[in-house]
């Protein structure tokens, strides 16, 4: 579903140009009347869209290729779907994240043994 920019901001503008002229109405009409209008003057209060135009990011390796490296578990091929291809590219920051979960998880693993065996040395039996 496409996101339309300008049919998104005109929407918000007249939602919150509603809600200001509902929340707290003067009792004056004049003020009131002159309230809506200064708050109807282009740009007043909504400046937009503002579009930002960005390089895309870096594709990398697919879904695959990470549980084929053994980066990721096998379990992901049962999350194949039209919304998480398996063969779908992951940009490249996903793969040096995943990467380096991994690595603290070992190290963390590592750390946990050698406190463990560290501890039975205190308390021989």
């Amino acid at each position: 579903m496409a996101i339309h920019p300008l049919d998104t901001t005109n929407h918000i503008r007249e939602t919150y140009l509603r809600y200001l002229k509902t929340i707290k109405p003067f009792q004056d009409e004049g003020f009131r009347n002159a309230f809506a209008q200064a708050i109807n003057e282009p740009n007043m209060l909504v400046k937009g869209p503002l579009v930002e135009i960005a390089l895309p990011y870096k594709k990398d390796k697919s879904i695959k290729g990470l549980v084929e490296e053994g980066i990721l578990s096998p379990k992901f091929a049962d999350l194949n779907s039209p919304d998480l291809p398996y063969d779908r590219k992951l940009y490249t920051h996903q793969v040096k994240r995943s990467k380096r979960q991994l690595l603290e998880e070992i190290w963390s693993s590592r750390q946990v043994q050698a406190l463990e065996k560290q501890r039975l040395s205190w308390f021989p039996f």
